[in-house]
């Protein structure tokens, strides 16, 4: 007879049990990992979203008008969530933006939950300007007037884990656009400002879904 344990098991029967759940955790891990990678890009659209809403609010308050012509000018991540002044006279009190994405790193990004998130206004030539890493400043890299117009976000993975993990784009417009394959990840991994616009070395002119952006990667209209 087979020597048993104190439970009452059988090595035979421990075996088996310790095959099945082998067996159970190889067919769950996939599904798992899918669930997970879906909700972190449910979280990066909603911060997309939410970045688009402060962005309007901002705007709307004429915080940021360094031209002073009272039209507000689109803002910064440190400057929406009150980390800076930047170019307004004193750090927005309430913030319009959460306070997780007014720390940025070494790279100028923020990052939130499995994304690197990072914002983008324009010159006079309608180029984007990155966000620096203390945040924008009325340094004149920025215009006043088409920053009272225009503005662009990228998110991307903080890993890139394989050719499907879809980066992500909006803008004043609010369309949310993805692009898949694009190989995009980590710090310093990301898009250039242009890279969903058709018109290389612009953010000014209109996206549009199904479209081949200046960095030769289609982008549609996000899940």
């Amino acid at each position: 007879m087979s020597k048993r344990t104190d439970q009452g098991f059988s090595l035979i029967e421990l075996m088996i049990v310790i095959a099945l759940i082998a067996v159970l955790v190889a067919i769950a891990a996939p599904n798992l990992f899918a669930a997970r990678r879906a909700a972190d890009e449910t979280r990066a659209l909603a911060m997309l979203r939410n970045i688009t809403a402060a962005q309007a609010q901002f705007r709307q308050n004429a915080r940021a008008d360094t031209d002073d012509d009272g039209a507000g000018e689109y803002g910064g991540f440190l400057e929406m969530a009150g980390t800076i002044a930047g170019r307004q006279a004193s750090p927005l009190t309430p913030a319009v933006l959460t306070a997780s994405l007014g720390m940025l790193n070494a790279a100028g990004e923020a990052r939130r939950g499995a994304y690197f998130f990072r914002v983008f206004l324009p010159d006079a030539n309608g180029a984007g300007v990155a966000e620096p890493t203390t945040g924008f400043s009325d340094d004149g890299s920025v215009s006043s007037d088409n920053a009272e117009t225009v503005w662009c976000c990228y998110a991307w993975p903080i890993n890139a884990q394989g050719t499907d993990n879809p980066t992500y784009f909006t803008n004043q417009s609010g369309v949310l656009l993805a692009t898949r394959g694009a190989a995009y990840g980590g710090s310093g991994g990301g898009p250039a400002a242009d890279a969903a616009f058709a018109t290389a070395g612009s953010i000014l002119t209109p996206v549009t879904p199904g479209t081949t952006g200046s960095d030769g990667n289609v982008w549609v209209a996000a899940d």
